[in-house]
């Protein structure tokens, strides 16, 4: 039998929610950025004019990201929302590795530790939730004498 902790399942639940609405509101306008780098030269994405094969990559990942996004925020509505963080942490562990992975190339723009940052708090908000959705035992009962 499991207890059922209302406050903890709707902070759960808010957790889902605002990194399902960050997700979608940072990666579509991480992908208008990168885009308009891409067709312009400017901007943090500027170099994206001259390495196309970059932009198809970021406008493909930003994309699965915002897709993540609203998975997440529909998750947001379901009784068992445990899996749903998992999700949401193992969406940032392949960014977060490639931060590590290729430092150097991407401290060359300036950008490395905002992405740790980002990443980080971001698994930090979904083990919170994690921790939030799962659902302790209620205390044992007590055995009743047997008939003998």
């Amino acid at each position: 039998m499991f207890e059922h902790n209302p406050k903890a399942h709707r902070t759960s639940q808010t957790v889902l929610r605002i990194h399902g609405s960050l997700l979608i509101l940072a990666t579509l306008a991480l992908t208008t950025a990168s885009g308009l780098g891409y067709l312009s030269g400017s901007g943090q994405f500027g170099m994206l004019h001259a390495e196309p094969i970059g932009y198809i990559g970021l406008f493909q990942a930003y994309l699965l990201m915002t897709t993540l996004g609203v998975a997440l925020w529909l998750a947001s509505t379901v009784v068992n929302t445990r899996p749903w963080h998992l999700i949401g942490i193992l969406g940032h562990a392949a960014p977060l590795a490639a931060n590590f992975l290729f430092w150097r190339d991407i401290e060359h723009y300036g950008i490395t530790h905002a992405g740790i940052a980002i990443h980080v708090s971001m698994i930090t908000l979904e083990c919170i939730g994690l921790w939030l959705s799962r659902n302790p035992v209620a205390p044992s009962q007590r055995a009743l004498p047997q008939p003998a």
